[in-house]
């Protein structure tokens, strides 16, 4: 499939940077999100907690594998990992590149420690950190975009993983979190108490 419209094989190191990169974010973030966002049992609390924090681990392992397999192809090739002589669309693909991976492991590690304290302490602290992540992630499509747009794909192609990338990014940013009924609420108000009273067996009025 790569080597069809890149002419790169998968054996190549390069051609796992954009595979590894949008598995990160278009995969396995969003998922992450949504695992946390799409249920409203608060009795799956803990469940969500932790496989939001499970997705959103791997998707930092993916970032930086996919940053090692750049990483190593520039080495290799003797090319600066900092665009030098570059095209500007280049740098800005670099520059916000390397902010999207360092805000990564920012979210990855305050999203540590909130899940420490929270199962040590009790403490609930950092809610800034979802509107990162949030941040994180639209960053990451338009580093996706852009770098899909300088490979030399036919264009409807181009096109069509730019639409894929954008629609989960919207998906993972978009997605409201499900509310449940409000604590105590009971949808059949006798629920849990008996049908009647001793007094009231023969009553030829009652009605439950």
């Amino acid at each position: 499939f790569s080597s069809f419209f890149s002419g790169m094989p998968f054996s190549a190191v390069f051609a796992w940077h954009p595979v590894l990169m949008t598995t990160a974010f278009s995969a396995a973030m969003t998922t992450g999100r949504a695992a946390y966002l799409l249920d409203s049992d608060a009795k799956q609390i803990g469940k969500r907690r932790s496989q939001h924090g499970m997705m959103m681990a791997t998707s930092a392992v993916c970032a930086l594998l996919g940053y090692s397999a750049i990483f190593v192809a520039h080495h290799r090739a003797g090319a600066s990992h900092f665009a030098a002589a570059s095209s500007p669309i280049r740098k800005i693909h670099v520059y916000v590149g390397y902010l999207t991976l360092l805000l990564t492991l920012v979210v990855l590690v305050v999203g540590l420690v909130k899940i420490q304290l929270l199962t040590t302490k009790g403490e609930k602290r950092y809610p800034w950190h979802g509107q990162l992540g949030k941040a994180v992630m639209y960053l990451g499509a338009v580093t996706e975009v852009i770098g899909v747009a300088m490979w030399s794909w036919p264009l409807a192609y181009v096109g069509l993983v730019a639409v894929v990338i954008v629609a989960a990014a919207l998906l993972g940013i978009g997605t409201p979190r499900q509310t449940g009924p409000p604590p105590g609420y009971n949808p059949d108000p006798f629920e849990g108490e008996p049908l009647c009273g001793p007094s009231e067996l023969n009553d030829p009025h009652r009605t439950r």
